[in-house]
Parts: C-alpha cells; structure tokens; sequence
C-alpha cells in the first residue's frame, strides 16, 4: 500500500504570530517512567532576505512548537495531522556554508518542572491524596508561567501515608516521579494542550491518569507483517535478585538504623541465592524499607523480555500503550515471545533522504515499582529527598 506523507512544524510566539516552515528532518523521543522531558529535533527550512544573505528565521528561544504528521492512501485525500511533538523551543542552531536549514532543540512544555525549585516546605504527617498535593504544588504564586493546574486532569486515588517536602532542596519533577513511582506506575504525568480554532494554543495543564489497561487496536507489532522493519528480542537476567536488603536512615534521637530485608522462595529454588544491597538515607521507618524491598525484589527475582522493534511511520504510537506482539517463531527457552506489552518508550524519525519511522521500546507489563527500568532503580530512588518520620 503507497503511503503519502506530509510534515508540519507549527510555530507560535508569544506576539501571535506563526510560522510554518519546510519540515527537512526531525526526532522526537518520550518515554516512561517520568525522568525527562519529551525532547525533539526538528531541522527546518530558513528564511532569506532580500539579498540573499542566509538568517536564522524568526524562530526565537521559548517560542512554541508543534510537530505533526498526516498519512494519505491517495494524492487527493485531504491531510488530516497528528501531532508527534508539543513543547517549546530551547536551542538554535545553524552550520555555516551549508544548506539553508536551521535545526531546533525542542523540549515538552512539561520541561518546566524541571526548572521549578521548590522554595517552600510542605509537611503531610496523615494519609493524603496525591491529588492534594499536586495541587497545593502548582497552586503556589511563584510556579510555572504556562503549565496550569485544573482538578479535571488529575485523577484521585493515590494515598500517601505521610509525605514531606523540604524547601529549596529539591525540585517539583523530583516530587512528581516520587509521585508516579509510588502509584506502582499506574498513573503517568503529562500535559494535555488546548487550542482555539484557529489552532492558538490557550492552555496547558498538568495531567496525572491512569495507564489504559486496553489493548490498543490502532496498531500491532507482528512478525511477517508490512509495519515491522526490525526488531530485537532479550531476555534480562542479569539484574536477577532473590534477596534484597535495604538500609535506611539513623534515628537522629535513638541511634537505631532502619533496615529490613526480603526473600522469595520460589525465586531462590530457581536461580539460587543472589543478593543485593541497597541504601537510602530517606528511609525512616523499617516498615518503608520492607516496602522498598519488596517492590525491588518484586521486579528483580525473575528475567524479564524487553523488545525494541522499528517500525513504518506510526503517528498513532504512543508512551503507555499497551500493544499486542506476536514472534511466532522465536521463544526464549520455550517461553514465546507474545502477548501484550507497554510502551516504555517512543521515537519518531525523519531522514533526510525523507524516511519516516517509528521505534518502540516495550517491556511485558509488570505493575510494580521497577516497572520498566529495573537498572535504574537505584539512580533513581536515589534523587528522593522527601523525608518519611
């Protein structure tokens, strides 16, 4: 089947112009757990003067962007876009001598809690909803200048049974992954746009919702079929853990060290006994450090299949989705590689030579905390600075 492809790169000052230049090449990536920013690379046609003499366009830093891509079955057809990337400007760059092109360094309008130190103190010493403090978060004066915060992006039904934030020791996408992790990875955070008709960017809120546990029936990764370009297949073993121990913090008053430690039986009856031994000084309880262990030790005590596959240009790809995988003929020592997997991770590619597609990271769904990236954990529990008493 022919496909026809057309590109927009749509650009938005805050003035109210805006500008469309020729798409040349592009790269977007987004992915989860919330740890970066969607990012994207996007080379675009410059302007001339009069006289010939090569600019750097009107685009500006901060300006807004939207990437987006229409497939047609018929020159006729009429484009109808998906967006691939929404966020801002950042970088500008441009090669002298060479062609009249300008690249640009774009990140998510959700870049912006990577940005916000959090200079006020927050103590939660009861349960509390997620949702309450997110919300007393983005409520205060100083926070972001676009990203906005609306109760009906934000789902409830996160409880925390006590949690701190300290005051200019940490920044707001530090509270947010702690946020996220602690939901086991069922719910995500994102940002969702808003457009007038004439398609003038008017809001952009904050969003935490849950993972859809619906197969998505928009696309499917099969072996044999047109879609697939490649794929490779692994089986992630050496992460392996049977025990884990955890260390927290000293009680500052009685000189107790919390700890705690788990095992899985079954898991030891198969690999045998492996160990690992982690420390986080934020742990101040021993029933926090039973409950970080079993969360490592839950996503740590068997293999996991991790697929990384190459698509056709797949607009309709994206982070969370659940997407049903079929190799038939590959197994990993007699376990088949099928079933539904989630989207870790998503990048879409324009080559210059004017190639279009899409790579996908998937691993088999395992709602713990170390969903998807079991090598990280420690980096990444590591960057908490909330305080448990």
């Amino acid at each position: 089947m022919i496909r026809f492809y057309d590109y927009s790169a749509r650009i938005q000052k805050l003035t109210g112009e805006v500008y469309y230049p020729p798409v040349v090449s592009f790269s977007t990536v987004d992915n989860l757990p919330f740890q970066n920013s969607p990012e994207a690379s996007i080379e675009v046609i410059a302007n001339e003067n009069l006289s010939g003499i090569q600019n750097i366009t009107s685009i500006e830093f901060d300006d807004i962007i939207r990437l987006s891509v229409s497939i047609r079955y018929h020159p006729k057809d009429v484009p109808v876009y998906v967006n691939l990337f929404e966020g801002k400007v950042q970088n500008i760059s441009k090669n002298y001598g060479e062609l009249n092109t300008v690249t640009l360094q774009c990140v998510g309008h959700i870049y912006e809690v990577f940005d916000t130190l959090e200079v006020f103190g927050h103590s939660w010493t009861s349960t509390v909803d997620a949702k309450t403090i997110i919300s007393t978060l983005m409520s205060e004066s100083h926070k972001l200048s676009r990203v906005e915060y609306d109760a009906s992006y934000v789902d409830s039904g996160v409880t925390l049974p006590e949690f701190n934030v300290e005051a200019e020791k940490m920044f707001l996408n530090q509270v947010l992954s702690k946020i996220e992790e602690i939901s086991g990875y069922t719910k995500y955070f994102d940002t969702v746009q808003i457009y007038d008709r004439w398609g003038i960017l008017q809001h952009i809120y904050l969003t935490f919702k849950s993972i859809s546990a619906a197969v998505t029936h928009k696309y499917e990764i099969n072996e044999g079929s047109n879609r697939l370009i490649a794929a490779s297949v692994d089986s992630i073993g050496e992460d392996v853990k049977t025990f884990r121990y955890v260390v927290g913090g000293t009680d500052e008053v009685t000189g107790t060290t919390y700890h705690a430690d788990v095992s899985d039986s079954v898991a030891v009856s198969i690999h045998g006994p492996r160990y690992a031994l982690d420390t986080y000084s934020w742990i101040m309880s021993n029933s926090l450090c039973t409950q970080v262990a079993q969360g490592l030790l839950d996503g740590s005590k068997d293999p996991y299949v991790s697929i990384s596959c190459t698509l056709e240009g797949t607009p309709d790809a994206h982070k969370g989705d659940l997407v049903k995988v079929d190799f038939h003929t590959l197994d990993l020592k007699g376990v088949a590689v099928s079933g539904n997997y989630r989207v870790a991770k998503v990048q879409h590619r324009l080559s210059e030579t004017g190639a279009y597609t899409t790579q996908l990271d998937l691993n088999r769904v395992k709602m713990t905390p170390t969903e998807y990236t079991i090598k990280y954990i420690s980096q990444k529990l590591n960057t908490v600075l909330t305080n448990q008493a």
